[in-house]
C-alpha cells in the first residue's frame, strides 16, 4: 500500500473477498487513465504483484472500469 500511495494519480484501493467461496477482487482508484497506465508500466508495483503470486490460485486478470457517478 505504501507504494501505491507514492504513486502520481492513485487514489485508493480496496479489498474484496468472498469467505464462502475463496475467491477476491482488488480495486484500485486513478485520477486518471494516463495515472492507472503510468502506475500499471511500474516495474516497481509489478514485483508487489509477482509477490503474491505464490498465494494465488490463479494469475490476476486486470480489467479497467471508468467510475461514473449518478
Amino acid at each position: 500500500m505504501p507504494l501505491l500511495k507514492q504513486q502520481q494519480g492513485f487514489k485508493s484501493s480496496l479489498l474484496l473477498t468472498d469467505p464462502a467461496t475463496g475467491k477476491g477482487m482488488s480495486i484500485t482508484i486513478w485520477e486518471s487513465e494516463a495515472d492507472l497506465q503510468a502506475g500499471d508500466s511500474n516495474a516497481v508495483l509489478l514485483e508487489q504483484v509477482l509477490k503474491v503470486m505464490p498465494l494465488l490460485a490463479a494469475p490476476p486478470v486486470p480489467e479497467i472500469f471508468v467510475a461514473a457517478l449518478a
